[in-house]
């Protein structure tokens, strides 16, 4: 692999300078056979007279003169070709220094992309295939942080070695800087691929000592083809790009080939994000509120509050901006109006205990100080927290369960009460759920919608409502609207539900007229 980097670096970086060394000695070489050739061909007077110049002067011959002048000749060439050759070792060397990454001792991204360029040329003359990996190691941050930059380059190193096991003649490898690679790769077909792709996959089977621990990695791919997804440098690259962001979207651990429709898609989520990045100043975001109703006393027990988003007359849905909030870290400014605005509104008109649920995202609930934000909403609205219900998902519960465990009881403590949202779709942990200070747990739609004619869903509804009961805590059904539904859930004894079935989400001044009691 070394002769080959080398080979690279002669190839991309040293052709321009082996071309001016060939032409800088071919002028030396013209130059001294035309002086030789002078000698012979001009006029003999003129000879005779530098003979009597000399011989008036020196003791030296014409011949002897002659001699002197081609040896002369001969060691200009012999030096001018010396200085030619230390600059071009001089080249080679800086090029070594300057296109070689010195962690993986892999080409770096300025030789990568110059030996694309090379190979693009390659595949317009003799129509192939060229295929652009873009590689990027997943959750590589957090190793950085956690072991340090030293560590982490031991292992962005050894990850170097095992891609070189995969890789075949005439492929190129390339590193472009922090946790990213990249492979190009002529292809015939391009069927072929994916057995390629898994191969990378598999090199990262076998795990990292690190610190007498076995650390994993895994890659993420976004892969584009010349021609179809691009013919010049700058296309494939980016094509790679956006199919390698789409890959991380989509779970990460896997590789994803670039499309139009990914592009579009691209595009609609940068046009989002610029959107939301100014739609709280152009006051295009606003609240509504759904009546959760208790099937014990039939009566309205709290709302639920949901953002919603009219740009231009647009109605934009929350499954669209609500994960590029996420992405984009938006969420956090946008979380906290939400919490500030929702209790301002509905502080006057709920009723005594009637309680107010408001979503909290994985970034809002990550953030270290996130009980004290809660603290200070409370404090700056004066909004009781004993009517406030916060709604977690499992995965927030999952990720960092102790800091999860603290995190709740602070909450609890403060008189806050939380919600488990979504259960039954993440991974929740029985043994875990009964040490955390959760008080409700909401059955995901997803489990109702077949509640009457699926009898394994109604089994998984039955359990989650027994469970909750088990553990003295409440549960709510959501995206209940079939009557059949709500006899159903009545028959279970679920303690509560929301859907269409009874109210849509309202504004604010729509909720004075939803009835606060139901007859069934």
């Amino acid at each position: 692999m070394e002769r080959l980097t080398h080979k690279l670096i002669e190839n991309s970086i040293s052709r321009p300078l082996k071309a001016r060394s060939q032409k800088d000695l071919a002028i030396i070489v013209v130059l001294t056979g035309l002086a030789a050739a002078l000698c012979f061909s001009i006029d003999i007077d003129l000879l005779e007279s530098f003979y009597l110049f000399t011989r008036a002067h020196e003791s030296w011959e014409l011949d002897e003169i002659i001699v002197l002048m081609t040896v002369i000749a001969i060691l200009a060439m012999w030096f001018g070709a010396r200085r030619l050759g230390d600059i071009k070792r001089i080249n080679t060397a800086i090029a070594t220094q300057g296109f070689i990454d010195p962690t993986s001792q892999l080409p770096n991204r300025v030789l990568s992309l110059e030996r694309l360029s090379q190979m693009l040329d390659t595949s317009e003359r003799r129509y192939l295939k060229l295929c652009v990996i873009f590689l990027d190691l997943d959750n590589f941050r957090a190793i950085n942080d956690t072991y340090g930059n030293d560590k982490s380059d031991v292992l962005l190193k050894e990850v170097g070695v095992r891609l070189r096991k995969v890789i075949q003649r005439g492929d190129t490898l390339g590193r472009l800087g922090s946790d990213e690679f990249i492979i190009l790769k002529f292809v015939n077909d391009e069927d072929e691929l994916p057995s390629f792709l898994n191969a990378i996959q598999n090199t990262q089977n076998q795990p990292y000592p690190v610190d007498n621990q076995n650390i994993y990695l895994k890659f993420s791919q976004g892969i584009s083809v010349f021609p179809k997804d691009g013919r010049s440098v700058s296309a494939l690259l980016k094509a790679a790009d956006v199919a390698l962001f789409r890959a991380k979207q989509l779970g990460k651990a896997q590789f994803q080939f670039y499309t139009e429709a990914l592009s579009e898609r691209l595009l609609r989520q940068f046009q989002l994000e610029l959107g939301l990045s100014s739609a709280l100043k152009q006051n295009e975001l606003h609240l509504v509120y759904q009546p959760q109703f208790n099937l014990t006393h039939n009566k309205i027990e709290g709302y639920e509050t949901l953002l919603r988003w009219v740009k231009d007359g647009n109605v934009i849905s929350p499954a669209d901006f609500i994960p590029v909030a996420e992405q984009t870290g938006l969420i956090i400014e946008i979380g906290r109006w939400i919490l500030v605005k929702s209790m301002i509104e509905m502080r006057p008109l709920l009723q005594a205990q009637q309680k107010l649920g408001v979503n909290i995202s994985l970034r809002q609930f990550q953030q270290p100080d996130f009980v004290a934000q809660i603290e200070d909403v409370l404090r700056q609205t004066g909004f009781p927290a004993a009517q406030l219900e916060l709604e977690i998902t499992e995965t927030a519960v999952a990720l960092d369960f102790e800091e999860t465990c603290i995190k709740l009881q602070k909450l609890r403590q403060l008189g806050v009460f939380i919600a488990i949202d979504d259960f039954g779709t993440g991974y929740s942990s029985l043994s875990r759920l009964r040490s955390l200070a959760v008080s409700r747990l909401k059955i995901d739609k997803a489990f109702i919608d077949r509640l009457a004619d699926n009898e394994v869903d109604r089994n998984l509804v039955a359990t989650i409502i027994a469970l909750g009961k088990n553990l003295n805590l409440s549960v709510i059904a959501e995206g209940v609207e079939s009557e059949e539904q709500v006899m159903w859930l009545r028959s279970l004894a679920c303690d509560a539900i929301q859907g269409f079935y009874f109210s849509r989400p309202l504004r604010l001044e729509a909720l004075e007229d939803v009835k606060q009691t139901i007859s069934f």
